[in-house]
């Protein structure tokens, strides 16, 4: 039997919740089930035998927060730091833990019980640049999405946030070895993470889409209602 290949967990988790007007961070808003968005990716996390590790970066690190950590059967690493920007944080968080095969998951990510552990399982098997999650049926419409393309293969083949393709990303990736690659790059707070994707998509590198049957980023309180409404389906 062949070994597993095990790889670490970046949840991103320095969104305050500014726009729904809350004072602590969304990851601990509690949906219907009486979990929070933090616990239910931390029980994921934990049920995923490919992850075997979690990093958590946080702009602070609150006596709410380490609550839920706790409850993480995996050891958690927690980053405090102001954020810089999704692609900033992401590309300091892969140089100051020197990391090479990872995945990321946003914090304010719902999704049914069950599908990201699948996500990570299947995308640490695969030999892509870059593996993304995806769906074409999310319970909400707020945010900024990314509109995606994909073959029969699952082979992502265009993005873009201007015209409706049949799939959204959900701000889940895995990324391999060479996938941030970017020691020769300057990047700055304006340098968008999907143009860093088209980039090399246009230079032929493998991009998949794995999906998910629904999900709801959490971005308004109108999503918070969503988000256990998605729950009540399980």
């Amino acid at each position: 039997m062949s070994q597993i290949k095990q790889h670490p967990l970046i949840i991103l988790a320095k969104g305050l919740g500014t726009r729904m007007a809350i004072s602590k961070p969304k990851t601990l808003i509690e949906l219907s089930s009486g979990q929070t968005i933090l616990s239910r990716l931390l029980q994921e996390a934990c049920s995923a035998k490919t992850i075997d590790r979690i990093v958590l970066l946080v702009r602070n690190d609150s006596r709410e927060l380490q609550k839920e950590l706790n409850r993480s059967t995996l050891p958690i690493e927690v980053i405090v730091e102001e954020p810089q920007g999704y692609f900033r944080d992401l590309v300091a968080a892969k140089k100051k833990l020197s990391l090479s095969e990872f995945s990321v998951v946003d914090s304010d990510l719902v999704v049914p019980h069950g599908e990201l552990t699948y996500f990570l399982s299947q995308a640490a098997k695969k030999v892509a640049w870059l593996t993304i999650g995806t769906t074409s049926f999310p319970e909400e419409q707020s945010g900024r999405p990314t509109w995606v393309d994909m073959d029969s293969n699952g082979h992502i083949r265009n993005m873009n946030r201007i015209r409706p393709l049949p799939y959204r990303t959900l701000g889940v990736f895995h990324w391999d070895e060479s996938a941030l690659d970017i020691r020769d790059r300057q990047i700055t707070a304006e340098t968008s993470i999907m143009t860093y994707i088209i980039e090399h998509l246009g230079a032929g590198h493998d991009i998949e889409g794995l999906q998910f049957s629904r999900a709801v980023n959490v971005n308004t309180k109108e999503d918070i209602v969503a988000a256990s409404r998605l729950i009540t389906l399980e």
